[in-house]
């Protein structure tokens, strides 16, 4: 990811394509060799029920969305350069649209 701009010039067009799903799946057994191991892990050994470590689990799961959400929110609309009317965002996804502006941002 970081020699990205380097390798991207010297390659060619087949070669970033052959490199972007090798990626892909190398991300994708990744993710199983981890889930493999945790499900392993999760029927191998005895556990004990926590429910304080379950609702504080949550609680501070939720809490550091919530907190990295706003700061993350604060952030895109120092950039906001424009703001976009809900009928023209409706044209680009198919979800339904809130009936508020939606700030697209435009950073230079």
């Amino acid at each position: 990811m970081a020699m990205r701009k380097y390798v991207e010039v010297n390659i060619s067009a087949k070669s970033k394509t052959t490199i972007k799903y090798v990626m892909k799946m190398l991300a994708s057994v990744a993710e199983a060799v981890i889930f493999m191991f945790l499900g392993v892990s999760a029927v191998s050994s005895a556990h004990v029920w926590n429910t304080e470590f379950v609702l504080l689990t949550v609680f501070f799961c939720l809490m550091y969305r919530v907190i990295g959400t706003a700061i993350l929110a604060f952030f895109f609309d120092l950039y906001v350069c424009q703001r976009v009317e809900p009928k023209t965002v409706a044209n680009w996804v198919s979800a339904p649209v809130h009936p508020l502006i939606i700030p697209i941002c435009t950073i230079f």
